[in-house]
């Protein structure tokens, strides 16, 4: 049929024409669909809020184990004779120390003894005789340590590093000159001088203090053992020795300021973020610690530490992991409780464990909400807790360990070197030691190592 003969009109006509209620329907469609995105996301909200309460789940917030951190100590004034003054005017007057190496970088080896010496160093030690004085009075002191305040940081020796140690060389190397000389009792007044300086070693890290501290004691009491067995040190400098050194285990701080100290500073490093970062991730240095670069992997990070409820999960394994401890370590030590078990902590290349242990009736009500096998558990569950549990965990255990055992040592040897004098050989055992020499025979620290028997979290 030919349309050449319709009308204007006609095809006006057929024309489809607009519907009056197309964009009403519009609209209420897409209202519909907004309060179904709402809907959704009302809901998506609630279940993400409830899978991180799902998550956290049986994980208490116990509290702080220790208190508010306390202020830092301040001296206002002191005299002439305090062992702080005569620190710092024997690190005031101290004479640099620029020339022993060939490229003016000095190399200081404790063990070094006075025939050893080249001529420079000789001249240094010669240069500091009234350096060498102020330390040797500062440390014959009897107030030479007391307890620091956690992470106080304050006084001359906040930092256990060169200046001190190089105090200590000298005072090593005076020691050295002496014995050389014959003048045996000169020489202890060195050794001993050296030794107990190191108890009163202040660093803004507690455990990392004490370990630097014993780092130096160990090669001390190389020399002072080899001081002992010089013929020409008599019974009563040995006697002299003994009754002098036995006393200087006291000047350690106790475990439970170190602890204290610890989880101060763990909560304050977890509050700026500095473990919040996964293992495997490009690194790059931020304002508050470290930060992931702004990608996919980075994203993803952020959402799963979000799910998980980080960091408060790691706050909260923190201070059950330190009501744990500080209820073990408050006890005598013959009282204080086996390793109950271990759990395992990997960085990168680096692996360590901590231990947990079971609270007794009367340990506080923080350390008996969950028992060492849930703490285990949660603590394998953090991401930012639990390396940095794990490391300060294997410094303060490994570093009491080798104090007690150090200072086990030493006192038996000098023991040893008395008996020797008077019976003219070594005893047959240590216990005859015990009456004459030693009331009894020192704690070396081996009760608590592992020997391997500790059971672990997944093969218990």
């Amino acid at each position: 049929m030919s349309t050449d003969g319709l009308s204007s009109s006609d095809m006006t006509s057929r024309r489809p024409r607009s519907r009056p209620d197309y964009w009403p329907v519009r609209l209420r469609i897409l209202r519909r669909l907004a309060v179904l995105f709402l809907v959704g996301l009302l809901l998506a909200t609630f279940g993400v809020g409830l899978y991180r309460a799902i998550r956290m789940l049986g994980l208490p917030d116990v509290g702080d184990p220790f208190g508010p951190p306390a202020p830092p100590q301040r001296t206002s004034t002191v005299g002439p004779n305090h062992v702080d003054t005569l620190y710092q005017q024997a690190i005031g007057t101290l004479k640099p120390l620029n020339t022993i190496s060939d490229r003016g970088v000095t190399k200081l080896n404790l063990l070094l003894t006075w025939a050893q010496a080249n001529p420079a160093l000789r001249q240094w030690v010669q240069d500091n005789d009234s350096t060498s004085e102020f330390f040797r009075q500062a440390a014959e002191l009897p107030g030479a340590s007391g307890e620091p305040g956690p992470t106080s940081g304050s006084g001359p020796l906040s930092k256990a590093g060169s200046p001190f140690h190089e105090l200590v060389w000298l005072a090593l190397l005076s020691g050295s000159r002496q014995a050389e000389a014959k003048d045996m009792a000169a020489a202890w007044r060195w050794y001993r001088a050296a030794l107990a300086s190191t108890y009163a070693w202040r660093h803004d890290h507690q455990e990392y203090g004490r370990f630097l501290a014993q780092e130096a004691r160990g090669s001390i009491a190389i020399l002072i053992n080899a001081w002992a067995e010089d013929p020409a040190v008599t019974p009563a400098m040995l006697r002299q020795a003994l009754d002098e050194v036995i006393p200087l285990q006291k000047r350690i701080p106790t475990d439970v300021s170190t602890l204290r100290d610890g989880y101060h500073r763990l909560i304050l490093e977890i509050d700026n973020g500095l473990w919040s970062t996964p293992q495997d991730a490009p690194w790059t240095a931020g304002v508050a610690g470290y930060e992931l670069p702004m990608n996919l992997t980075g994203t993803l990070w952020a959402c799963r530490r979000f799910l998980d409820d980080e960091p408060e999960r790691s706050r909260r394994v923190i201070r059950l992991a330190f009501a744990n401890w500080q209820a073990r370590f408050a006890l005598p030590a013959q009282l204080r409780p086996k390793p109950s078990i271990k759990a395992s902590a990997q960085r990168r290349q680096s692996t360590s464990s901590v231990v947990f242990f079971m609270a007794g009736p009367n340990a506080p009500e923080s350390a008996r909400r969950m028992s060492p096998r849930r703490l285990a558990a949660w603590f394998e569950t953090t991401d930012d807790a639990r390396f940095p549990l794990a490391e300060f965990w294997w410094m303060f255990q490994s570093t009491r360990l080798r104090e007690q055992a150090g200072h086990a040592a030493l006192l038996i040897h000098l023991a040893e070197q008395l008996y020797l004098r008077e019976h003219g050989k070594l005893p047959p055992n240590p216990e005859v030691l015990i009456g004459p020499y030693l009331k009894s025979l020192p704690d070396d620290g081996s009760s608590e190592r592992d020997d391997g028997t500790i059971p672990t979290l997944h093969d218990s």
